[in-house]
């Protein structure tokens, strides 16, 4: 651009380059530029001088981006312009203003002073040296940037006078450079104000020759960048500050392009995957994500938005060891003022430890979920915060209707008290247990143990407690049967064992020699006790044994009506000794039974119908042929065959709705004072169960307080085309 100036402004160029000053957009045509120079005199020199103080100013200005300069030159000069050639009819319009030949110098002086207050008014400092270096030019921004008036500087100081004694050897250099090659380019020096304080500057400067090519000015310019340092400072603190906090934080952070390409990473980032920053700046990340990953990692980023401009994501990395471990990221879209996006800035943190405990969580809450003991985690302040499928169901209840509930709500009132005193314990001890009483949503009870154990976060922080409880029904219901058992057997073995004691000590003592009827009644009491321990112990023993399968059972061809007359005369004594009478009504069905065992089966239920039945009334015995098929008790559904359907109905007091679905376990007693009024041991009603079992006979009771019982069960018919297998 200097060698255009220079060019421009030389006497022999001038003609011939007016076309490159119009397409500066200065707005003279040829026949104005012309005039502009003839009002000078023909002056060429003076011309020339005028010409590049312009095109300096615009140049000035297009460096520093003075718009408003710009224009306001080309408003004079296309005032100028149009003066000018309204003076030769160039255009036919009338012109502005015409000037007389007598007005010719006042023209020139208005001219003369507008050019000055250009260049005098220019945003940066413009000055002049000589050969020597001494000032010749000096606009007024640039004495005001040095505190000086212009007699005082203008032919009077050396310019290297206002340079700081640190950049004096450096100007002096570039001075020579300048007058050599004819330009020196952003020169940084600090010059001194009047008062001593210093400056930054940023010079730029041409060399101005004579005809024969000899140094003769410069022309320069000064931009104080005082306020360009500060911020530059400024700037370089805050990106020191920047890079500290960065570099001392534990977190991956890195910077990126929308390719991928990394900018920056910080010292995390480079001790993590082991490779050295240099080696990471300018390559992608991408290598470092398995394939699988990848399409995924790049669609979270590349959807932000100014508007939206975070989001957070996990995934995968691979290490240069192969290593494969799970990041966190965050990551920040970057954009100018104009909304383009400029790059992107992750933060990013190891998560494999937090990622593998909270997988091993959740497979341990899908073990505890699954698990048949029932779990609950209960908050600091007592309620539920999760609760397991076991534990609800334990309950009666939806596992989500007891969030919120309190752990003990649930617990009978009289046994609370223990509750929260095993709270209490747990609280010192870190565990306690106990047993309580609690309430299902039907509102039944049921008896629960209770673990209770004290829960810590990570950082050892009492969090609240885990419930562990497990439903203890069955053992308490055995408890009771034992003591039951035990009562029952202590009074059935002393009952007999007593009475046979005392008939042997008569009959030992030789107190009954002279009466032999009386020994002889002692003796068949002996026997009859003997009989009866012997068919309590039997049945102990059967109940067990058949129920296992270990009786085998002997099938045989049977007439129904002869098993039921076996089984009432053996029954007979006892329903006389009762005043009950025993009715038959069979047909002369065969079967296909274990003869004994049916019998046995006959017998228990016609023991237990005579000791609950009162004086005078009647038991039926009763057998049809039926289609299982068309019955609609649930039990009788085991059969896809005829069968026959046996019957033993009692006028007695019934059984309570409470004991029908418990009167076939063992040891089971309608009322526990029985054993001790009626005899027995609870095992008769299971030993038939079990006996039908092994024939595939459900066995099954209908009943009614006050109006008796019957039992029903189901017996195969034989046929003459069927075979059985046994």
């Amino acid at each position: 651009m200097s060698k255009l100036i220079e060019t421009l402004t030389r006497p022999s160029g001038f003609g011939r380059y007016i076309p490159i000053a119009l397409a500066l957009g200065f707005g003279l045509s040829g026949g104005g530029l012309f005039l502009l120079g003839g009002f000078f005199g023909g002056d060429k020199s003076v011309f020339q001088v005028i010409i590049s103080a312009i095109l300096t100013i615009v140049l000035i200005g297009l460096c520093c981006g003075c718009i408003w300069l710009i224009e306001r030159i080309l408003r004079y000069l296309r005032i100028a312009n149009r003066e000018l050639e309204s003076c030769c009819d160039i255009y036919p319009e009338p012109p502005i203003a015409t000037p007389q030949k007598k007005d010719d110098s006042d023209a020139s002086t208005y001219y003369t002073l507008t050019i000055q207050d250009l260049y005098n008014n220019a945003p940066c400092g413009y000055h002049s040296i000589d050969a020597n270096g001494r000032v010749v030019l000096m606009n007024d921004t640039e004495l005001r940037m040095l505190g000086y008036d212009r007699d005082k500087v203008v032919g009077v100081k050396l310019f290297f006078e206002f340079v700081a004694p640190e950049n004096v050897g450096l100007w002096m250099d570039q001075f020579e450079v300048l007058k050599i090659q004819g330009w020196v380019n952003n020169l940084e020096i600090n010059l001194i104000h009047r008062d001593g304080r210093r400056f930054p500057v940023l010079v730029n400067s041409t060399a101005v020759w004579d005809q024969e090519g000899n140094y003769k000015m410069s022309r320069s310019t000064v931009v104080d960048v005082s306020q360009h340092k500060r911020t530059e400072h400024a700037l370089r603190q805050s990106e020191a500050q920047y890079r500290g906090i960065v570099e001392d934080q534990t977190e991956l952070i890195c910077r990126f392009l929308p390719d991928g390409q990394l900018t920056f990473v910080n010292h995390a980032y480079c001790r993590y995957f082991g490779v050295k920053a240099e080696d990471l700046i300018g390559q992608t990340f991408t290598p470092s994500i398995p394939e699988e990953d990848r399409a995924y990692v790049q669609d979270q980023f590349s959807q932000l938005c100014p508007e939206q401009p975070m989001v957070q994501y996990e995934h995968r990395v691979i290490l240069p060891n192969g290593e494969v471990r799970w990041q966190a990221w965050t990551d920040r879209a970057m954009f100018d003022e104009y909304g383009v996006l400029v790059e992107y800035q992750g933060v990013g943190r190891d998560i494999s430890e937090q990622y593998l405990h909270a997988a091993a969580v959740n497979k341990l809450s899908k073990a505890l979920e699954m698990a048949v003991v029932g779990i609950a985690e209960v908050s600091p302040d007592g309620h539920y915060v999760q609760v397991n499928a076991a534990y609800g169901e334990m309950c009666g209840y939806d596992p989500s209707d007891l969030i919120g509930e309190e752990w003990w709500s649930l617990i009978s009132r009289k046994d609370r008290a223990a509750a929260l005193s095993a709270y209490q314990v747990m609280m010192d001890d870190d565990r306690a247990e106990v047993e309580v009483r609690s309430v299902r949503k039907q509102g039944n009870r049921f008896h629960q143990k209770i673990v209770l154990v004290k829960a810590y976060d990570q950082q050892n922080q009492f969090v609240g407690h885990y419930c562990f409880t497990q439903d203890i029904s069955a053992r308490h219901e055995l408890d009771r049967l034992k003591d039951e058992f035990v009562s029952i057997v202590s009074h059935e073995l002393r009952t007999p064992l007593t009475s046979i004691a005392g008939a042997l000590d008569l009959l030992a003592s030789g107190v009954l020699q002279a009466q032999p009827a009386q020994s002889q009644r002692m003796i068949l009491i002996a026997a009859q006790n003997t009989e009866r321990l012997v068919r309590m112990i039997n049945d102990i023993l059967d109940v067990e044994r058949i129920k296992a399968g270990k009786v085998p059972m002997n099938y045989e061809q049977c007439a129904l009506s002869e098993i039921f007359g076996q089984s009432i005369d053996v029954m007979q004594t006892l329903a006389d000794q009762n005043d009950v009478t025993l009715n038959m009504d069979a047909t002369d069905t065969i079967v296909l039974v274990d003869r004994d065992r049916i019998i046995q089966v006959m017998t228990n239920l016609l023991r237990n119908a005579i000791k609950f039945s009162g004086p005078q009334t009647q038991i039926n015995i009763h057998a049809e042929h039926l289609d299982p098929r068309f019955l609609t008790h649930p039990a009788s559904m085991s059969l896809d065959h005829p069968a026959i359907l046996v019957s033993v109905q009692d006028q007695g007091r019934g059984i309570p709705e409470a004991s029908l679905a418990t009167i076939f376990e063992p040891f089971q007693q309608v009322d526990a004072s029985d054993s001790r009024q009626k005899g027995g041991t609870g095992l008769g009603l299971a030993i038939c169960r079990s006996i039908l079992q092994q024939h595939n006979a459900p066995l099954w009771v209908e009943s009614q307080l006050d109006q008796g019982s019957t039992f029903y069960f189901m017996l195969p018919a034989f046929l003459d085309s069927c075979t059985r297998e046994v």
